[in-house]
Parts: structure tokens; C-alpha cells; sequence
């Protein structure tokens, strides 16, 4: 990472120099800033065998380093998330070009990975209420960036209840069409249509694929599918997998309900695919 003039700038080589390290080998592999709090992945050896965690904190005279510790090697590097008092932080390792997203106080952020391949959040305690430990939702595979925050922008609006497609009631922003379900196209005329009913991380209804002509979805069966794909978001992470075993089973019991109603909405025009992955079954629905 380049230097930067601007003495306010926490950079590479002011933290290489500030924290006393020495400038021929260590390598700074990740920074990241809110405000005037910061946390650093510091390489000392420059071979990535051993990282160190730097809290950064910027005061009257400019940046000063904090607290350290010990953060495994940079192959190894885990997800983690946390509430480190001034600031709260999640950090972790990702594949080029995709998103980790991250959720805190409601709202969804998305992170990409740097050439290092690590990704990091970190968002500054301005009030008691604004700290607690971040929820890591999952990964988004590589898109163009401007596609992945317009998503990002459409399902934090859905949570503030400014969508319709959300599970509660709120004015609609966006234009709901019931004639083709978010994230499903139209199928073309003449050919088969094909439908998956599965859960997946800021979406707005569990429902994917080729949606069939003249099949508008109802409101009652709409919210029934918005409110399980919401009890899926709020109830499992794809590190730690679900809170426990009873928001497990009440989401899971819904599923052949849902797939009930959609086969008999559905009525042969189009196939059914139920993909339950967050309890590991799959199976077909004609």
C-alpha cells in the first residue's frame, strides 16, 4: 500500500514505523479505518507465517498504536468477528472478486478481499448501542461490484421495511410485479420452466429459476416465503450454522408447506426443486 502524504492517513508505512517494525521484512496485509479507530494485520517476517493484530487509535498529534496480539498465518486465517469496546471488527479470507457480507445493528455491509486475499469490517462505537459482535452472513460469488451493492442497497431497504417483498408490511419503494417473483425470470414461451425454492443469504424471497407465464404469485403465499427465507437470515451463519436446534426445526417444518402450496400454484406449468442445504436435503418436486 502506497504512503500518503496527509499525516492524518493511516498508511502502511506509518504503521510499519509507528508500531517498531522493522521496515526491511515486515508488510502490512491489511488496514482498516473508521473515523479515528483502525485495526491493522501486521506480516513482521514478511513471510506470512506469523500475522499481528494492531489496534490503531488517531489523537491530537495523529495515529498512535494500541493493544497487539498474535493472529495466526495468513493461509490459516480464520473468520472471526468481535467487539473490541471502541470499535467492533470482523476479518477473514475470501476468494477474488467475492463479497463477504456482514451484518451489524440491521444492516447489511459487503466486504471484498484485498490482494491478500483478506477482507475486513470494522465500524466505530459512537454509543453504548452501537456495539455487540457482527453476524459474518455468508459470501456472494464474484459480480460486477455495482450489481452486488445494488442487491446489498435493495435487501437493507427490504429489513427497514421499505420494500414489499419484505415478510412485514411497509410502504412499497420498489414496484412489486407478482406475475414474476424477485429473482426469478420469465420462462420462455414453449419451453419447460423450472423453479427452486431454497433459502440463500439477502434475498427477498427464497424462489429462483424461470417462473411460468400467466402464474402470479399471492400475497399470502409471497409473505409465507418471505418469512421463512427471513427466519433463515436471522436464524443461521454460514460458519456456526444454525443458533440452535429449535429455530432448526421450525424453519425446517415449513418447507413441505411451502412446497405444497407452490406445486398446486405451480399446477405442471413449471418444476419444482426443493433445495433445503442449510439441513443438508435435497429432493425434486414434480
Amino acid at each position: 500500500m502506497p504512503s500518503d502524504p496527509d499525516a492524518t492517513s493511516l498508511t502502511e508505512d506509518r504503521i510499519i514505523t509507528g508500531g517498531g517494525w522493522n521496515a526491511t521484512y515486515a508488510r502490512v496485509v491489511a488496514i482498516a479505518v473508521d473515523d479515528d479507530v483502525a485495526f491493522a494485520l501486521i506480516d513482521g517476517n514478511g513471510d506470512g507465517v506469523e500475522l499481528e493484530m494492531e489496534y490503531w487509535f488517531k489523537g491530537g498529534s495523529g495515529w498512535s498504536a494500541g493493544q497487539s496480539s498474535g493472529y495466526g498465518s495468513l493461509q490459516g486465517l480464520p473468520t472471526v468477528a468481535w467487539d473490541a469496546g471502541p470499535m467492533v471488527c470482523a476479518v477473514g479470507r475470501a476468494e477474488p472478486g467475492e463479497t463477504i457480507l456482514v451484518e451489524h445493528k440491521e444492516v447489511v455491509h459487503g466486504c471484498r478481499p484485498n490482494e491478500y486475499g483478506i477482507w475486513t469490517f470494522i465500524q466505530k462505537v459512537r454509543t453504548p448501542d452501537d456495539g455487540g459482535v457482527p453476524r459474518v452472513l455468508g459470501e456472494v460469488e464474484p459480480a460486477d461490484e455495482g450489481v452486488v451493492q445494488e442487491s446489498i442497497d435493495r435487501l437493507n431497504r427490504m429489513r427497514q421495511g421499505t420494500v414489499r417483498y419484505a415478510a412485514s408490511a411497509g410502504p412499497a419503494e420498489d414496484e412489486y410485479n407478482p406475475s414474476v417473483p424477485w429473482n426469478c425470470s420469465l420462462a420462455e414461451e414453449g419451453r419447460p420452466a423450472h423453479v427452486r425454492l431454497s433459502p440463500d443469504y439477502w434475498a427477498e424471497l427464497p424462489l429462483w429459476g424461470d417462473w411460468p407465464r400467466d402464474t402470479p404469485l399471492p400475497e399470502d403465499l409471497r409473505r409465507r416465503l418471505a418469512a421463512w427465507q427471513e427466519e433463515f437470515e436471522n436464524g443461521y451463519s454460514h460458519t456456526s450454522g444454525w443458533t440452535d436446534a429449535a429455530a432448526r426445526e421450525h424453519w425446517l417444518a415449513q418447507a413441505d408447506g411451502l412446497a405444497d402450496a407452490l406445486r398446486e400454484l405451480l399446477n405442471g406449468r413449471a418444476t419444482l426443486d426443493v433445495d433445503l442445504w442449510p439441513h443438508g436435503t435435497a429432493h425434486d418436486a414434480p
